[in-house]
């Protein structure tokens, strides 16, 4: 199966197709001869996403044509686009203009709704929210299912989710243009933490990095690239030696097709490496150059590749910016007003920064705030970063949304030395809700950490506020794991009491059971769902063909791993976890991403532990060993010295390393548990600070390290408990 990507409720591979150079800008337009062989062999490949706009000439028309002669209308997750005005080459977000611009979309298509409408660029003379309104109402006239933005500022963008989902953000991304990224821009960090899915269009630098093209000769006369700046003969020979650099990184992949891989796959996987909120939407004229494209989901780059094709673009995107804009002067205009739109202004000054104090909420995307209602009024101002109180950045497990660093409660109860004492329990519970942190996670092994959150409910009527999650499987008793439906059922049951809920947003089952085919154990979880006991279902530290198994009965929506700069066995090709869970677009669950507490650099030997602590008996943390983890944490703090927290303090060996966890993908929670509210505060802090790539990499270095030191010295967990990881179950018959 190809890697996939989802936006709401739809499923589609992550390299998708743009249509437009089929009829517009790249020289002249293709005859439907050949454009449906293009649409045939994309629709039979599998690329259904397909993205076009009312002002790429005939491109509507066109699809609309193809649709009228095969019926696969429902086959395709379809995108347009509308806003510029091509008469006079401005753009138009008036209500007005927009329910005429989808009725003609639709009528030019041939159907009855779009799954994705895009404003193609902001309209400095309407406020967003103005546009957007208009936009939701062809939602809820069900002519279009979700709602996108393009080349918008990041401002603009927040604006606009607060008026409605905005689920996707289209915006130029490649090895050759990194805007997005730019941290005065600030669109990538923005649309991470609104939850907003990037649609990367000209991922092949408009073609150029594949490297067809030698010089601007190659183009036609009528060819719009001509007129880019950006492409011009002074830096034509810079995105030259570009391509050949990543072609000879290709060199090292094989792809599906038994060739080795192009300078144009190596970019669109690397494209994929960007994270699984990433859709490239690569387009061409030519079946061969479609094939090609989608093959690129065929490699997957190391990361030291990764990490070499991020350099090359660092220099690229520098070398570009110096060359000029990657538009001509007229369209830049539309891009490079990033603050000038007009807005609405809040008749009372914006609040301070607080962390957000109540449960989230998707429909008005005010993540942790309570509504409030607000007098506008119009005004023709430059748009400012304080409109809105900074957010942290969030993670989401179906409507749910959540920062991306949540709460581990294990330790207050187990495993680490003494329990904590209510008092002392509750004071950390105050502090995560208080600062917005709102996934805990426990489970009815973990002692009587379930009697305390349980407890804390009760005396703060607070559980709305939280995403509460738990596990089942272990059998204290006799130290076994049991999956059977009476036994899920009886679990189930205690752990309701027990916290004293009526429902789980997420219930896992905590190792698989070798005894129970893991389709039994599943049929009997989604009953809960059906009873409306739990939400969301979600497994732990299984294998990648148990995972496959259980999401074929019912979607698996979250795999709890341990997942750490010292702990990589869910990246190991041979475990094949990490692209299995990605490619069924199951999140990531980190638990331990600090290691146990070891990459902090607070433990100095396994004497600094408590008699009874569970970590002196765990082979990885053996004397032997104990050395390696020190120089780990303290290669960490060394990093951390280059950043500043929201507290004013350098970041600490941990925060770099849950800053390294939350680079590796928003898909991805960690869950670091404290039994001390200074250090969950700390926790809390590192979602301030944000690793360069360098560091990125500069971390993975020395977690690839760690990890095959670890390694040697033995497993993660004592054998017996070793023995439950990864565990295969039997065939459902």
């Amino acid at each position: 199966m190809p890697a996939t990507r989802s936006i709401g409720s739809a499923t589609f591979p992550a390299i998708g197709f743009g249509a437009m150079g089929l009829s517009a800008f790249y020289g002249p337009a293709s005859s439907d001869e050949e454009a449906f062989a293009v649409l045939d062999a994309a629709h039979a490949a599998g690329t259904t996403f397909w993205d076009t706009a009312d002002i790429y000439a005939g491109n509507e028309d066109l699809l609309g044509r193809w649709f009228k002669r095969t019926g696969k209308r429902t086959d395709i997750f379809l995108a347009s686009k509308f806003g510029v005005v091509i008469e006079d080459l401005s753009v138009n977000g008036s209500p007005d203009y927009v329910r005429k611009a989808i009725d003609s979309s639709l009528k030019r298509l041939g159907v009855d709704y779009l799954d994705l409408y895009y404003m193609h660029r902001a309209d400095p003379k309407t406020p967003i929210e103005v546009t957007v309104r208009a936009m939701a109402d062809a939602v809820k006239e069900g002519k279009v299912k979700y709602l996108g933005l393009s080349e918008v500022s990041a401002s603009t963008l927040r604006r606009a989710h607060a008026v409605h989902p905005i689920t996707a953000l289209q915006v130029e991304y490649s090895p050759f243009t990194l805007d997005i990224e730019d941290p005065k821009i600030d669109l990538l960090r923005t649309a991470r933490e609104l939850g907003v899915k990037i649609v990367a269009y000209s991922p092949l630098g408009r073609g150029l990095l594949t490297g067809q093209y030698r010089s601007l000769e190659d183009f036609a006369p009528d060819d719009f690239r001509r007129a880019i700046p950006r492409y011009g003969p002074a830096n034509f020979p810079n995105i030259l030696r570009l391509a050949e650099a990543l072609k000879d990184i290709g060199a090292k992949y094989t792809t599906s097709s038994g060739k080795p891989a192009t300078a144009g796959q190596v970019a669109l996987a690397w494209m994929a490496a960007q994270g699984d909120d990433v859709i490239s939407i690569p387009g061409t004229k030519k079946v061969k150059y479609l094939e090609e494209n989608i093959a690129a989901d065929s490699i997957t780059l190391s990361g030291e590749d990764v990490a070499a094709v991020r350099a090359l673009a660092v220099k690229a995107d520098a070398e570009g910016q110096a060359a000029g804009p990657r538009y001509p002067e007229a369209m830049w205009a539309f891009i490079d007003q990033y603050t000038a739109a007009p807005r609405h202004v809040l008749s009372r000054p914006p609040r301070r920064r607080r962390r957000p104090q109540t449960r989230p909420s998707l429909a008005s995307s005010s993540f942790g705030r309570k509504a409030v209602e607000l007098t506008y009024k119009m005004g023709q101002v430059s748009i400012t970063t304080n409109t809105l109180p900074s957010m942290p950045a969030t993670r989401s497990i179906g409507s749910a949304t959540f920062p991306a660093i949540g709460f581990g409660a294990m330790g207050l109860s187990a495993f680490y030395g003494p329990a904590s004492s209510d008092e002392e329990a509750f004071a950390v519970l105050d502090a995560a809700h208080a600062a917005g942190t709102t996934f805990w996670d426990t489970a009815d092994v973990y002692a009587g950490s379930e009697d305390l959150l349980g407890r804390w409910f009760k005396r703060t009527g607070k559980r709305a506020d939280i995403f509460l999650a738990s596990k089942f499987g272990f059998v204290v008793e006799d130290f076994s794991i049991n999956g059977s439906p009476d036994y899920v059922r009886k679990a189930l049951d205690s752990s309701l009491k027990r916290l004293g809920v009526d429902y789980l947003d997420l219930y896992y089952m905590h190792r698989a059971d070798a005894k129970t085919p893991i389709e039994v154990t599943v049929r009997a979880m989604a009953e809960a769902v059906k009873e409306g006991k739990v939400k969301y279902l979600g497994l732990s530290e299984v294998s990648a063909s148990t995972l496959r198994r259980a999401h074929a009965v019912h979607p698996i929506t979250a795999l709890q791993v341990e997942y750490s700069p010292f702990t990589l066995d869910i990246e190991d090709p041979k475990i094949d976890l990490l692209r299995t869970a990605r490619e069924l677009g199951v999140k990531i669950v980190a638990y331990s991403p600090l290691g146990r507490g070891l990459l902090t650099g607070q433990y100095r030997s396994l004497e600094d532990f408590a008699p009874d602590d569970f970590r002196r008996a765990v082979p990885r943390y053996g004397p032997a060993n104990f050395p390696n983890i020190l120089r780990l944490a303290e290669a960490l703090k060394d990093i951390g010295a280059k950043y500043t927290t929201s507290s004013g303090k350098p970041a600490t060996a941990g925060q770099v390393a849950l800053a390294w966890m939350a680079a590796q993908g928003d898909d991805v929670i960690s869950i670091p548990g404290t039994k001390k509210v200074k250090y969950l505060e700390e926790n809390i802090a590192a979602d301030s600070i944000t690793l360069s790539a360098d560091d990125v990499a500069a971390v993975r270095a020395l977690a690839v390290k760690a990890d095959a030191e670890g390694q040697a010295a033995g497993p993660r967990y004592p054998e017996a408990m070793w023995a439950f990881m990864f565990v295969e179950t039997p065939a459902d018959v």
